[in-house]
Protein backbone atom coordinates (compact mmCIF):
# COMPACT_ATOMS: atom_id res chain seq x y z
CA UNK A 1 0.00 0.00 0.00
CA UNK A 2 0.98 3.61 -0.50
CA UNK A 3 -0.05 5.87 2.38
CA UNK A 4 0.10 9.64 2.06
CA UNK A 5 -0.46 11.28 5.46
CA UNK A 6 -1.60 14.88 5.78
CA UNK A 7 0.06 15.30 9.17
CA UNK A 8 2.87 13.68 11.16
CA UNK A 9 1.74 10.12 11.69
CA UNK A 10 2.86 6.99 13.47
CA UNK A 11 2.05 3.72 11.71
CA UNK A 12 2.05 0.19 13.06
CA UNK A 13 2.91 -2.62 10.65
CA UNK A 14 1.30 -5.93 11.60
CA UNK A 15 1.34 -9.16 9.61
CA UNK A 16 -1.97 -10.70 8.63
CA UNK A 17 -1.34 -13.69 10.90
CA UNK A 18 -0.58 -11.45 13.88
CA UNK A 19 -3.69 -9.36 13.24
CA UNK A 20 -5.93 -12.43 13.15
CA UNK A 21 -4.29 -13.72 16.31
CA UNK A 22 -4.89 -10.40 18.11
CA UNK A 23 -8.48 -10.15 16.84
CA UNK A 24 -9.22 -13.62 18.20
CA UNK A 25 -7.36 -13.32 21.50
CA UNK A 26 -7.81 -9.69 22.59
CA UNK A 27 -11.46 -8.70 22.91
CA UNK A 28 -10.79 -4.95 22.79
CA UNK A 29 -8.97 -5.25 19.45
CA UNK A 30 -11.79 -7.34 17.99
CA UNK A 31 -14.38 -4.81 19.20
CA UNK A 32 -12.36 -1.92 17.82
CA UNK A 33 -12.01 -3.66 14.46
CA UNK A 34 -15.75 -4.28 14.19
CA UNK A 35 -16.52 -0.67 15.15
CA UNK A 36 -14.07 0.66 12.54
CA UNK A 37 -15.55 -1.65 9.89
CA UNK A 38 -19.07 -0.40 10.69
CA UNK A 39 -17.99 3.24 10.55
CA UNK A 40 -16.15 2.65 7.27
CA UNK A 41 -19.18 0.98 5.68
CA UNK A 42 -21.47 3.83 6.80
CA UNK A 43 -19.06 6.53 5.59
CA UNK A 44 -18.62 4.75 2.23
CA UNK A 45 -22.38 4.68 1.71
CA UNK A 46 -22.66 8.37 2.60
CA UNK A 47 -19.88 9.25 0.11
CA UNK A 48 -21.50 7.18 -2.63
CA UNK A 49 -24.90 8.75 -2.00
CA UNK A 50 -23.39 12.25 -2.06
CA UNK A 51 -21.47 11.51 -5.25
CA UNK A 52 -24.60 10.49 -7.15
CA UNK A 53 -27.17 12.84 -5.64
CA UNK A 54 -25.41 16.13 -4.83
CA UNK A 55 -23.84 18.82 -6.98
CA UNK A 56 -20.23 19.87 -6.46
CA UNK A 57 -21.43 22.97 -4.63
CA UNK A 58 -23.66 20.91 -2.32
CA UNK A 59 -20.82 18.50 -1.52
CA UNK A 60 -18.51 21.42 -0.74
CA UNK A 61 -21.15 23.03 1.48
CA UNK A 62 -21.62 19.74 3.34
CA UNK A 63 -17.85 19.40 3.83
CA UNK A 64 -17.58 23.00 5.04
CA UNK A 65 -20.41 22.53 7.54
CA UNK A 66 -19.26 19.12 8.75
CA UNK A 67 -15.47 19.60 8.86
CA UNK A 68 -14.69 23.34 8.91
CA UNK A 69 -11.31 22.71 10.55
CA UNK A 70 -10.28 20.53 7.60
CA UNK A 71 -10.92 23.35 5.15
CA UNK A 72 -9.09 25.84 7.34
CA UNK A 73 -6.02 23.62 7.65
CA UNK A 74 -5.68 21.92 4.27
CA UNK A 75 -7.80 23.23 1.45
CA UNK A 76 -6.23 25.98 -0.57
CA UNK A 77 -8.13 25.41 -3.83
CA UNK A 78 -11.45 26.78 -4.96
CA UNK A 79 -14.58 24.81 -4.01
CA UNK A 80 -15.35 23.82 -7.60
CA UNK A 81 -11.82 22.54 -8.21
CA UNK A 82 -12.01 20.23 -5.21
CA UNK A 83 -15.14 18.40 -6.36
CA UNK A 84 -14.63 18.30 -10.12
CA UNK A 85 -13.28 15.12 -11.47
Amino acid sequence: YNIDAWEDTDALLVTGADLINHLNNIAAIGDMSRMLDQRHAFASQKRLNAAISMTAEQRYSHLANTYPEFLQRYVRESPLFIFKG
